[in-house]
């Protein structure tokens, strides 16, 4: 395969991703000149295996943040929209709107854990 490519000489080059069994390596292959002569070459391999768990996983977090920011900013919208509410003298709109807002976040947690069986998972 490539890593065998790369350890023969038959590739060359710097940071070249390889898939060895179940890890993730980095490899470069640099040639060894001693006095403008090629006597051999010098081949790294670096285990990114780990890193690039870790970058999957803040890729999932940056998306869960971003999934949150999106939610305040509706929890936001609908906090005006009550204190608009009120504010009009329309208090019974306003406990309307908050009893329609609420069925609707019940109905869509109630899916959730219905769709997901880990309660844990579930709450994310």
């Amino acid at each position: 395969g490539r890593l065998r490519d790369v350890l023969t000489g038959s590739r060359g080059g710097t940071d070249q991703m390889l898939l060895a069994r179940d890890r993730v390596l980095v490899a470069n292959r640099m040639p060894a000149v001693v006095r403008g002569e090629t006597v051999g070459a010098v081949v790294t391999l670096r285990d990114r295996t780990e890193l690039e768990g870790v970058l999957r996983e803040l890729d999932g977090v940056r998306s869960l943040a971003h999934a949150l920011r999106a939610q305040a900013h509706e929890f936001s919208n609908k906090l005006h929209t009550v204190a608009g509410l009120i504010e009009l003298g329309r208090a019974d709109e306003a406990v309307r709107f908050i009893t329609r807002t609420a069925l609707v976040h019940q109905e869509l947690v109630d899916l959730v854990h219905e769709r997901i069986g880990d309660p844990a998972l579930a709450a994310l």
